[in-house]
């Protein structure tokens, strides 16, 4: 009786530890931590301006203000670049001076930039004619596969390719999605880690025009 009873309680106990370690049902499965959608900056520290190049001198950007550079926090000058689009055709990021860009770093294999893509086509769509635009850089993947995912969504959004990740290392990007808004000044307004609202980016837009 006295052995039934011991091997009982053991059960029982370890029915209890088995039950108390067991995550919630609406838990986050294990695996990298999501940061704050709403960080100020995608790096635990300022990094000075390194890897400067040709590019980052491009002369049909506005004159840096004195103590300004180039750089990933809000207020810094954002990186310029030239990368292919889907017709093949060379875009740089001086082509939109004078508009508020949205700057959104992605992949096809990544699940919350395929739910933000539908949302940057309705911003693109919505802003095109009133000095926004939308530029969806693809961070290394085949072209062919990019092509089809836009094709068959039918985004229209401007979509370019950064096959080396050369842009995103320069930006700093660690998690995808990133979002970068660039004011008209070609600075960084913010910086949004993660999927984006549409609300949250017209209020970014909004408030990148105001400054």
């Amino acid at each position: 009786m006295r052995k039934s009873l011991t091997i009982a309680t053991a059960v029982l106990l370890i029915a209890f530890v088995v039950w108390w370690a067991m995550p919630p049902r609406d838990s986050v499965p294990p695996g990298p931590g999501i940061p704050d959608n709403s960080i100020d900056q995608p790096g635990a520290t300022r990094t000075p301006d390194i890897a400067k190049t040709e590019e980052d001198e491009d002369p049909e950007q506005l004159p840096m203000e004195e103590g300004q550079h180039h750089g990933v926090y809000p207020g810094d000058r954002a990186y310029v670049f030239q990368l292919s689009d889907l017709e093949g055709n060379t875009v740089k990021l001086s082509d939109y001076r004078d508009e508020v860009v949205l700057l959104c770093f992605w992949q096809t294999t990544c699940s919350w930039c395929l739910e933000e893509l539908p949302l940057l086509d309705r911003l693109y769509t919505a802003y095109k004619d009133g000095d926004v635009t939308v530029l969806a850089i693809n961070v290394a993947e085949e072209r062919d596969s990019v092509r089809e995912t836009i094709a068959d969504n039918g985004y229209t959004f401007p979509v370019l390719f950064d096959d080396e990740a050369d842009i995103a290392k320069k930006y700093m990007i660690s998690y995808l999605p990133t979002n970068f808004i660039i004011n008209r000044r070609g600075e960084i307004s913010a910086v949004h880690i993660g999927l984006m609202e549409y609300e949250g980016m017209e209020d970014y837009i909004e408030a990148a025009f105001r400054e």
